[in-house]
């Protein structure tokens, strides 16, 4: 399993203000010329959704307990296919 965290450039993610109220999470500071910068230099992370392309992200936390937005490069495991049998068994 990879661990390699890709961040995101042009996208900040900081803890709220002591004063925000309880339901605010998180503040994004959006930077639209280094995002679009790193989206065309990165785009091998984008995939095909239900309107288009989007880029999957995670919202996490670091160890100094910093918040920070990365890629969700989680890739399900194909399942193996399953084989229906039918009649008897030779063994």
């Amino acid at each position: 399993m990879e661990n390699k965290v890709v961040f995101i450039d042009g996208l900040n993610v900081f803890t709220p203000n002591e004063k925000a109220p309880d339901f605010v999470k998180a503040s994004l500071v959006i930077n639209p010329t280094k995002l679009i910068a790193w989206l065309k230099e990165n785009d091998q992370h984008l995939t095909e959704g239900k309107e288009g392309l989007e880029l999957r992200t995670q919202i996490k936390e670091s160890k100094q307990n910093k918040l920070y937005a990365s890629v969700d490069t989680f890739k399900p495991k194909p399942q193996a296919a399953t084989v229906e049998v039918t009649g008897d068994l030779p063994f």
